[in-house]
């Protein structure tokens, strides 16, 4: 996966495993916020360490501690803001509902198949969900300005997806108000702060392609 964050180390011989590697897999292009990443990695090198579970309450203080500067709150934050799919009820292999709206409108796929795996309460409860916590995302303390950038912009995606599944499943008109130029600009700005440009033309090729089948939908 380009520009992929990876550990790999000797595991807890409890857990009978030779080595452990932790990545984000990017075959779609890596649109997902970097942040996400975090709670993987940190999972990971406890266990890589230790081989001892740990709770999410310690993931999320280590998550503030390590990678936030100390903020407080934005590690558990975090960790519920990965939550969505267990809100809505839904689980696809390799993917989330909201991601694969954008990738089943752009291959032609999502009129068909959304019915096949979401109702409108479903998708309802799941856009409530991540509003609730695009509204309760933790002011910007300690230089966290661009993580918390980052983590609006997945969260305004994911509520376009969602709001947009319950439009078609609903069959009411397309949606003209998208601003598609305007995210994948956002993205951009995102990818470049983190990462080298490798990768960027596809992944914000990939985005306009989805983001424009999905208000045509």
């Amino acid at each position: 996966a380009r520009e992929n964050l990876t550990l790999a180390s000797k595991c807890a011989r409890r857990h009978g495993a030779d080595g452990m590697l932790v990545t984000s897999w990017g075959d779609c292009g890596n649109h997902q916020p970097w942040p996400t990443l975090y709670p993987g990695l940190f999972h990971g090198a406890q266990l890589a360490w230790s081989g001892n579970p740990v709770s999410e309450e310690e993931l999320g203080t280590a998550m503030d501690r390590m990678a936030f500067g100390g903020h407080n709150g934005l590690g558990n934050w975090l960790l519920n803001f990965g939550k969505l799919d267990e809100t809505i009820g839904i689980s696809l292999p390799n993917t989330s509902l909201d991601w694969w709206i954008i990738f089943a409108a752009r291959a032609d796929l999502l009129r068909d198949a959304l019915p096949k795996h979401a109702k409108v309460e479903q998708l309802q409860r799941g856009f409530d969900y991540i509003s609730g916590m695009k509204a309760s995302i933790p002011p910007s303390l300690n230089g966290q300005v661009h993580a918390i950038e980052e983590l609006k912009w997945g969260a305004e995606i994911s509520e376009i997806c969602l709001s947009e599944g319950v439009r078609i499943l609903q069959g009411d008109k397309r949606n003209d108000s998208i601003d598609g130029e305007g995210l994948v600009h956002s993205f951009e700005e995102n990818w470049l702060r983190r990462a080298r440009p490798g990768g960027l033309r596809e992944a914000s090729t990939l985005l306009t392609e989805g983001l424009d089948a999905l208000s045509q939908e």
